[in-house]
C-alpha cells in the first residue's frame, strides 16, 4: 500500500514538473513573440 502510495506521488510529482514546464516554455514563447511583433512593426513604420 505504502509503494503504491509512493509510486502515486511521484507520477504527481512529474506530472506536475512537466506542465509547469510546459507553462514555462509557452509564457518564454509569448513574451518572444510580443517582442517579436513590436520588433516587426517598428520596423515596417521605420
Amino acid at each position: 500500500m505504502l509503494l503504491h502510495l509512493q509510486h502515486h506521488t511521484y507520477y504527481a510529482k512529474v506530472y506536475i514538473f512537466r506542465k509547469r514546464q510546459q507553462w514555462q516554455l509557452l509564457s518564454f514563447i509569448h513574451r518572444y513573440r510580443l517582442s517579436d511583433d513590436r520588433l516587426w512593426c517598428w520596423h515596417s513604420h521605420a
